[in-house]
C-alpha cells in the first residue's frame, strides 16, 4: 500500500513526480482558497496543466521563476511549457520536500521543427580550468551550489537526463 494513495490532495506534491523532473504545458491559472479548514483565507495562484488533474500551488519563488521564463503576466503563460522538479528546502528549521520550477524552459517536443543551429553554436569548447562546474541557484533567500561535471571530462553532467514525459506520470 502507498502511504500517499491513503490522502489524496487535489494539488501536487514532490511525491506525485516519483523523484523525476515533469515537463508540463500550463493549461490555466487561477486563484484559490488553498488553506482548508486550518486557514480558510489562504488564497494563491494555482496552474494546472494540460492532461493532468492536480494542480500546482505557486509560490514567491516558483511565480519568479515562471515570470523569468514566460512574463509577469499569468494569461500569456497558457500554453507555454515549464519543468516541475522534486528537490528540499528548509522550513521552520527543518528539511521537507518541495516541488520547485527549473530556470530553463523543456526542450521543443519532437513533433515540433527544431530551430536551426547557427555555424558558431555547432562546437562545445570544455574548459581545461576545472573539471567541474560550480552553479549557484537562489531559492528563495538560500543559496544553494550544485555541482556538475563539464561535459567530457569524468563523469557525465546532472542535468543531461532529459525529463520524463509528462503522460508517465500520474498526477
Amino acid at each position: 500500500m502507498n502511504i500517499n494513495d491513503q490522502f489524496p490532495s487535489k494539488y501536487l506534491r514532490a511525491s506525485d513526480l516519483q523523484g523525476h523532473d515533469a515537463a508540463v504545458t500550463i493549461a490555466s491559472v487561477t486563484t484559490e482558497d488553498v488553506g482548508g479548514s486550518d486557514n480558510p483565507t489562504d488564497v494563491k495562484p494555482v496552474i494546472y496543466f494540460s492532461g493532468k488533474n492536480k494542480g500546482l500551488i505557486l509560490n514567491k519563488t516558483n511565480a519568479n521563476t515562471i515570470s523569468k521564463l514566460h512574463g509577469p503576466e499569468t494569461d500569456a503563460w497558457l500554453g507555454k511549457a515549464i519543468t516541475v522538479y522534486p528537490t528540499e528546502t528548509e522550513f521552520r528549521g527543518e528539511m521537507v520536500t518541495c516541488l520547485r520550477v527549473r530556470l530553463n524552459a523543456p526542450s521543443l517536443p519532437a513533433t515540433q521543427p527544431a530551430q536551426p543551429v547557427q555555424p558558431a553554436q555547432q562546437s562545445q569548447q570544455v574548459s581545461p580550468v576545472s573539471s567541474t562546474e560550480q552553479h549557484v541557484e537562489n531559492t528563495g533567500g538560500m543559496a544553494a551550489a550544485l555541482t556538475r561535471s563539464v561535459p567530457g571530462v569524468g563523469a557525465a553532467p546532472v542535468d543531461d537526463a532529459a525529463p520524463i514525459s509528462d503522460d508517465d506520470i500520474p498526477f
